[in-house]
């Protein structure tokens, strides 16, 4: 009967192939930029993490020699990388990303949802609509008989924009609020819509109330990253919509299906050229596509706001027929 020593031995030797693919997949996420099939390999760090971690304790059984001892280390230095990235991308380190509510500060809850032009469990979406109660709710992949259906929540969301498509590109913002401008416009290449509104919150009593507060709101839904040419329509999206949100100097809540991972560069770009805070920071993962396959979730579901924003509650909400999960933030302004 082989000794637990043998048996690691011989489960490392196995694993040996496999964790150092992954180390280098790991090495390469780090130069996405330079072609979209290496950007694929940003999205699951938080897979590799796991695996590598997994994989180590067998590696250490191996039999000593340098090569393996280089393996290990290998293994070892792409474990540290992934988690460092991970946890540089979803936590603040102490900026200003408060959850205190201040006294009389207007509260909003915003839910942000990627429906899947193809689902048809309306029950399910309008449950959770029902139990979240959010105050405005971003919807991506809008079909006609999406839009149908939203158009039913007129009385819990009398203020709706809505542009329905018949590929995966429709959209629309419900509000409880009085929109008081919106716009559909098809920002950068792709010919793909962004929907703009502003509303005011009403004022809150004083004297401990705040006054009248005007926002913006933004969704969209970039092309997904399958082809050269699908990558840069999302990434010249994203550049354009971040340069927009900087010049408006407008207070500002931008949520959508945005392709990509925090983790991704143009994620990176995006934050520094909108001046947006990403609401996950300090709250964890919080992956939600795909909903079918719960081991390969990645975050590509995001609500980011001005930093006089605060982003008290946020979190991920259970299937509802998609293959993305929905997203329920609360702020406070």
């Amino acid at each position: 009967m082989k000794k637990p020593r043998e048996i690691c031995a011989a489960i490392g030797a196995l694993v040996k192939a496999p964790a150092l693919c992954i180390a280098f997949f790991s090495a390469l996420a780090f130069v996405g930029f330079v072609c979209w099939p290496i950007e694929l390999f940003a999205h699951f760090r938080v897979q590799y993490a796991v695996l590598l971690a997994m994989a180590i304790p067998y590696l250490l059984y191996l039999e000593y020699s340098r090569l393996n001892r280089l393996y290990l280390a290998s293994c070892l230095v792409a474990l540290i990388a992934n988690i460092a990235v991970v946890a540089l991308a979803s936590t603040s380190f102490g900026s200003a990303t408060s959850n205190q509510a201040q006294a009389g500060a207007t509260p909003l809850s915003l839910l942000q949802f990627n429906v899947n032009s193809s689902n048809t469990n309306y029950p399910a979406f309008d449950k959770l609509i029902e139990r979240t109660k959010p105050d405005i709710v971003c919807v991506e992949e809008v079909s006609e008989d999406w839009c149908e259906h939203l158009k039913k929540l007129k009385k819990t969301y009398p203020y709706q924009s809505l542009q329905a498509r018949d590929d995966n590109f429709g959209i629309g913002i419900l509000s409880k609020y009085k929109v008081v401008q919106e716009s559909r416009e098809p920002i950068g290449i792709a010919g793909v819509p962004t929907m703009f509104i502003d509303i005011f919150l009403p004022a809150k009593p004083e004297p401990t109330g705040s006054g009248e507060k005007k926002i913006q709101v933004i969704a969209t839904h970039p092309p997904p990253p399958v082809g050269a040419s699908y990558t840069n329509m999302r990434d010249v999206q994203m550049h354009e919509i971040a340069k927009r949100i900087a010049q408006s100097q407008k207070l500002t809540i931008l949520a959508g299906d945005f392709n990509c991972t925090p983790w991704c560069y143009i994620f990176t770009d995006f934050i520094k050229e909108s001046g947006l805070l990403d609401s996950r920071l300090n709250k964890g993962i919080q992956p939600t596509w795909p909903a079918m396959l719960p081991y390969m979730l990645i975050p590509i579901d995001h609500v980011l706001m001005s930093p006089a924003i605060k982003c008290t509650e946020r979190s991920v909400q259970e299937d509802c027929g998609s293959d993305h999960l929905p997203v329920l933030c609360k702020f406070t302004l």
